[in-house]
């Protein structure tokens, strides 16, 4: 599929400088996808799980419990097998001792951080690979926060409106989470400066204004294991030399 052969291209060019992760599971990781608001839609997991593209998947949604995504995950996703299931604790980002509340951005009038958890799934992908899934129930910006600081930036993103993790705002365009990845580094004029800190790929839903600075690289893709069945494409930072 197309997408996959775009961010295969760039992956062997750029193998991702992040610092390993809490108890060292996460060594010399290639990258990893963050879907800010995903729910239960599985359908990044299940397209890029056996590609070999990304170390690890991370999602955040307050909206969805631990319980849900573990017999979310067995029922739905076929073909997978979950190995093992590990409840971590809100220090788990290496070098930062935070509580549940600092993975709320400031303003989000929805969600409880008194029911934040972080919950990691190892799976077994159809083809044997093992993959791991780390599933934040906390707001997704304030998540992207710390998750940079600590892990450096996404491979790739998934940005989609469709209301789980987001009520408050949004994800597309020039939306809080856009900006919290760019708001250190003042205005977007210089292109080098923004590829430092921007991911280098963006999953979008179809009907979600993609981010500025990003061009489409990949024809629209229906999804499969996605509750509401919106097609994606793949867009790139476009970078000026």
């Amino acid at each position: 599929m197309e997408s996959v052969k775009q961010i295969r291209r760039f992956s062997r060019r750029n193998r991702a400088n992040q610092v390993q992760w809490a108890d060292e599971h996460l060594k010399d990781p290639q990258g990893y996808c963050y879907y800010p608001g995903g729910g239960v839609d599985w359908s990044p997991i299940f397209r890029y799980a056996d590609s070999d593209l990304f170390d690890f998947f991370i999602y955040a949604d307050y909206w969805v419990t631990s319980n849900t995504v573990i017999g979310d995950l067995a029922a739905r996703l076929n073909g997978f097998q979950i190995i093992d299931t590990e409840q971590l604790g809100p220090g788990t980002t290496k070098g930062f001792l935070r509580e549940w509340v600092d993975y709320y951005e400031p303003g989000a009038d929805w969600g409880d951080p008194n029911n934040g958890y972080l919950l990691k799934v190892r799976l077994l992908t159809p083809m044997g690979r093992t993959i791991t899934l780390y599933y934040f129930g906390t707001e997704a910006i304030g998540t992207i926060r710390i998750l940079t600081a600590s892990l450096g930036r996404p491979l790739m993103v998934v940005v989609q409106d469709c209301g789980l993790g987001g009520y408050w705002t949004s994800f597309g365009g020039e939306s809080l989470m856009y900006q919290a990845l760019v708001r250190y580094i003042g205005p977007p004029q210089n292109q080098k400066v923004l590829s430092r800190f921007l991911p280098r790929f963006i999953y979008v839903a179809e009907g979600t204004e993609a981010w500025p600075n990003y061009v489409e690289c990949s024809e629209l893709e229906e999804q499969t294991h996605d509750m509401h069945g919106v097609p994606k494409r793949l867009f790139r930072l476009r970078i000026t030399r």
